[in-house]
């Protein structure tokens, strides 16, 4: 942790300054009327909460930094739409056991979006969009490291995956089909 602001620390010093020269003028004149030691105490707690004071009009700011070691997001996308013949499930769970030391996600797609693997290819239409917001919303504070799509590449609803989008992170295909 950190005590940062936004000022010059030659404004601390001005701070300790001004706050020593109000306390003494108040208490200049009061050394010879009064006992040494309760002046000598109200000087200090003076000093001191002056000081605080000036001190908070720089606005410090406490600052902290926070590190967190994460795994690297892999994430495997099974189009399940009727124009792919063959089953892909067997290929794609063998994939995702072979990630270690990663988180892997594993998605299914066609006209609908599932959060598991499936064996049969019994979607009407492959959306990719639809497939891409969904990552983008349930990975908005993530890294995502790598995304795998096996698809035979043809979109037939939605809009074209990659206008508009701003697609950071590398996708590999799995091409399947003709």
């Amino acid at each position: 942790m950190e005590l940062v602001t936004q000022y010059s620390p030659f404004y601390i010093i001005l701070c300790l300054f001004l706050a020593f020269v109000y306390s003494y003028i108040l208490y200049y004149k009061q050394k010879k009327s009064y006992n040494n030691s309760l002046i000598n105490f109200l000087f200090i707690t003076r000093f001191i909460s002056v000081n605080i004071l000036l001190l908070l009009l720089l606005a410090p700011v406490l600052k902290s930094t926070y590190y967190q070691r994460s795994n690297p997001v892999v994430i495997i996308a099974q189009d399940v739409s009727s124009s792919i013949k063959d089953s892909t499930y067997d290929l794609l769970n063998n994939l995702k056991e072979d990630f270690i030391d990663c988180d892997v996600y594993s998605f299914s797609f066609a006209d609908y979006f599932d959060t598991v693997f499936s064996r049969d290819n019994i979607g009407l239409e492959t959306n990719f969009s639809n497939l891409l917001n969904n990552i983008e919303d349930r990975f908005i504070d993530q890294e995502i490291s790598a995304l795998i799509i096996a698809s035979d590449g043809l979109y037939n609803s939605g809009s074209n995956p990659l206008y508009g989008r701003h697609i950071n992170y590398p996708i590999y295909p799995i091409a399947l089909g003709d």
